[in-house]
């Protein structure tokens, strides 16, 4: 049977909402080849001795220099090094095959000087024997030990977190953080934190608690003992700075924290 019209049907026709994302116009003649680079990690401890780059040079419509003739010797082959700016000693040279991507790079971090600062890096290269050369940009937190509390670093290979506390004997492990939000009235406000202690003994390994350590500390504390991860509540607050500080400065040592929320939707 055919749905009856209603009102409704009329008061909220369709429309075109714009804002579509054009394909670019594609680059005629020889082939471009696009260089990129990064940190295997988002982080590393100095408390580590090597690190990773990814290295793409992969071929593009788009982006990119034009790579010499294919009928050279020297066709297949990218040569490159990887540098802090401003600095002459490479953290890697080595060759990468034309059109391939996730090459992975090891690096020895004592050359680096840890900073809280991001450091810059940049790559050269150019095709084996010849021009044109290619420049890239990217950078690397190299930060010193954590002495208390979670690092979290995201995999910029395989997508993902890895994490560790004391709980993983500070080795860095995959997290899958599965879990839900949870209000404070009616689940975190209970004295002997039971509904907590239940929700992790069904197997969930992470919470959004919808609460702040001036009032839930005791709860947070709890979630530290049983190494419930969580991911801590800014959203309310995250431009006010003050605010922000306060807050990170209280949870930035836990056992169990993995992320901050700041903003969603």
């Amino acid at each position: 049977m055919r749905q009856p019209l209603t009102m409704d049907m009329f008061r909220y026709p369709n429309f075109d909402p714009g804002g579509q994302i054009e394909i670019p116009t594609a680059v005629t003649g020889p082939p471009l080849v696009h260089v990129q680079f990064s940190p295997r990690f988002s982080l590393y401890l100095d408390s580590e001795d090597k690190g990773e780059f990814i290295v793409n040079a992969a071929f593009s419509q788009y982006h990119g220099k034009a790579w010499p003739s294919a009928n050279t010797s020297r066709a297949d082959k990218f040569i490159f090094s990887i540098n802090e700016v401003g600095s002459g000693d490479p953290l890697v040279q080595n060759l990468v095959t034309i059109n391939s991507t996730e090459n992975i790079f090891s690096f020895d971090l004592s050359l680096l000087k840890a900073s809280l600062e991001p450091i810059q890096l940049v790559l050269y290269g150019a095709p084996e024997g010849g021009d044109p050369t290619w420049t890239a940009t990217s950078s690397v937190f190299y930060l010193p030990e954590k002495q208390n509390g979670s690092v979290t670093r995201i995999d910029n290979l395989n997508g993902g977190l890895w994490f560790r506390n004391s709980a993983s004997k500070q080795k860095f492990e995959p997290l899958l953080a599965y879990g839900f939000y949870s209000s404070y009235d009616g689940f975190l406000r209970n004295k002997n934190n039971s509904e907590i202690q239940h929700y992790a003994d069904l197997g969930l390994n992470a919470i959004t608690p919808l609460t702040i350590y001036n009032d839930s500390a005791a709860e947070f504390a709890y979630m530290d003992r049983i190494n419930l991860k969580f991911m801590y509540n800014l959203r309310e607050r995250y431009k006010n700075l003050t605010e922000v500080h306060d807050n990170v400065m209280a949870a930035r040592d836990a056992e169990a924290i993995f992320a901050y929320w700041s903003a969603d939707e």
